[in-house]
């Protein structure tokens, strides 16, 4: 069991420290430029303003559960559905459309460009996700 807990922090730990998850501690600072950055480019955002609002939340809330090794029927939904609608509007945004826009990290003040980075962390949120779903299954594998 102390094994599985571990794994879990790793993840969540990368998920809690990524540049939106530390816009969680900015939150009450940034709330409104996060929302109208993440507009800019984020596909759910666009259509569902309120998706703005929530996804700092969601994010920190899914990070510190998979740290603590905690409701994973609640983070690991979230860090898929998050991890995967981020990827594909960023990949839509930047590598589809050809936009150059600032990424809404850290409250959406930030001068990082929307990109790589960007698509990185989101597609690692969804790997880690599938992880947590696929090692039990995999039952104890070095």
């Amino acid at each position: 069991m102390e094994q599985a807990r571990n794994r879990h922090a790793v993840f969540g730990l990368e998920l809690v420290i990524s540049d939106r998850g530390l816009h969680v501690n900015t939150l009450l600072q940034g709330v409104l430029h996060f929302r109208f950055e993440a507009a800019n480019y984020d596909l759910l955002a666009r259509r569902w303003v309120r998706y703005a609002y929530l996804y700092p939340f969601a994010e920190g809330l899914t990070g510190i559960l998979m740290l603590a090794g905690a409701a994973m029927w609640l983070s690991v939904p979230v860090a898929l559905f998050i991890g995967g609608v981020g990827a594909i509007s960023v990949f839509k945004a930047v590598y589809v459309e050809k936009r150059e826009l600032k990424c809404a990290c850290v409250g959406g003040d930030s001068q990082v460009p929307l990109g790589f980075v960007s698509l990185t962390e989101n597609l690692l949120m969804v790997a880690m996700a599938v992880w947590m779903v696929v090692k039990p299954s995999l039952g104890n594998v070095s």
